[in-house]
């Protein structure tokens, strides 16, 4: 703990802290594999600089110690329903969005047809009334 969060421990003690804070170690611990192959593609990227992702030996302790199994004190709930909702909630923009371009696109294509079967009538009332009106 102290060595991934010794500054923020000292700054905040008086907030009681470190209970979130093991969570999240314990996290860390958990997705070490993931976080540690997302550094190697981005070497530049800040996980690089999580200090238990760079001692091997430390990491081994630490998730020797983790267990998925709830403890009663703190334990993680999974996803919350409202990131599901915003996925959900993108897909349905992106389908209006996608709807609305089609309808758009359906738009200026019959207003197209439109004006070009007016234009045909228009041409064959103007021929049908100077047919019956000679130009003199």
């Amino acid at each position: 703990m102290q060595l991934c969060f010794g500054p923020i421990l000292v700054a905040h003690a008086e907030h009681g802290v470190s209970g979130v804070l093991l969570l999240c170690l314990a996290s860390m611990g958990h997705h070490a594999d993931f976080l540690k192959d997302f550094v190697v593609k981005a070497a530049a990227h800040p996980f690089s600089q999580i200090p238990i992702l760079n001692d091997s030996m430390l990491l081994g302790e630490l998730k020797d110690l983790l267990t998925l199994d709830p403890d009663g004190e703190i334990q993680a709930t999974g996803i919350p329903p409202h990131v599901q909702q915003a996925v959900q909630l993108r897909h349905i923009m992106e389908l209006c969005t996608e709807s609305l371009t089609i309808h758009c696109q359906q738009t200026s294509h019959y207003k197209m047809l439109f004006g070009m079967q007016f234009a045909r009538m228009m041409y064959t009332l103007a021929l049908l009334h100077y047919a019956h009106w000679p130009i003199t």
